[in-house]
């Protein structure tokens, strides 16, 4: 949910759930593609112990059918993509939009940044699949193929991948900050806007009361506000079985 119901900040928080769904969905896909890798590794080992015992029953003069290799991975799942993110919202110019707008934002709750992705557990993961080569090596003559299929996936996730949850956490920080400094700056002509539309319910006079200042002063705060984008991540595609990049 957004803090504050103005044009901008929910366009802003639509952004920041576009691109942690982009991230979520590129994670799950590589995610997906471990396990396609891990079950390779399996079927890999176990088909390695089959055709060592059955050379050793062979060497023993023993009859042996013939050898069938374990299954294909499982069918590669199609990634889910995010769609194209909404255009920002155009400024409210006019003194009733944008004093509007600005006691939108006034009334907002506080924005308390909490980073989306936690980039330590990525880091994490990459050190867990490092180790689980580094196994592989040490428990197969055969197993440096496989290992090294980790290492990727390892490597990926350390740098691509956490590198994107750093640049989306970075988007999220800086939107925080500038969301409680236009709420502060509005306080006044939000303030002097409220009154003037408690006398017009009141029928009080309200020719008393010049928007004009206030609402040159709300745009100007606006339009700094608008300048803050949470932009798209980038991230090189997770590896793939099969292929060596």
């Amino acid at each position: 949910m957004p803090p504050a119901t103005d044009a901008l900040t929910i366009h802003l928080s639509r952004g920041v759930s576009v691109e942690s769904r982009r991230l979520a969905y590129l994670l799950e896909s590589a995610a997906d593609e471990l396990g396609r890798a891990l079950e390779a590794i399996l079927a890999y080992a176990h088909d390695a112990a089959a055709l060592a015992r059955r050379t050793e029953l062979a060497l023993m003069g023993l009859e042996i059918g013939e050898f069938e290799p374990s299954s294909d991975p499982s069918i590669r799942r199609a990634p889910r993509t995010v769609g194209t993110p909404t255009p920002p919202p155009g400024m409210a110019d006019g003194l009733h939009g944008a004093l509007s707008q600005a006691l939108l934002l006034a009334q907002g709750a506080d924005l308390r940044a909490q980073s989306p992705v936690d980039a330590a557990q990525l880091r994490a993961a990459a050190t867990a699949l490092h180790a689980g080569a580094r196994t592989l090596r040490a428990a197969m003559s055969s197993g440096d193929r496989p290992a090294a299929m980790l290492d990727r996936f390892g490597g990926w996730l350390e740098t691509d991948a956490a590198s994107a949850a750093a640049h989306l956490n970075s988007g999220v920080t800086r939107w925080a900050t500038a969301y409680e400094s236009v709420r502060e700056q509005v306080q006044e002509p939000a303030a002097l806007y409220r009154g003037w539309l408690a006398a017009a319910v009141t029928g009080a006079d309200r020719d008393a009361v010049d928007l004009s200042e206030a609402a040159a002063h709300a745009r100007a705060a606006l339009r700094e506000y608008a300048s803050t984008s949470i932009s798209e991540i980038s991230c090189l595609g997770h590896p793939l079985l099969g292929t060596s990049g």
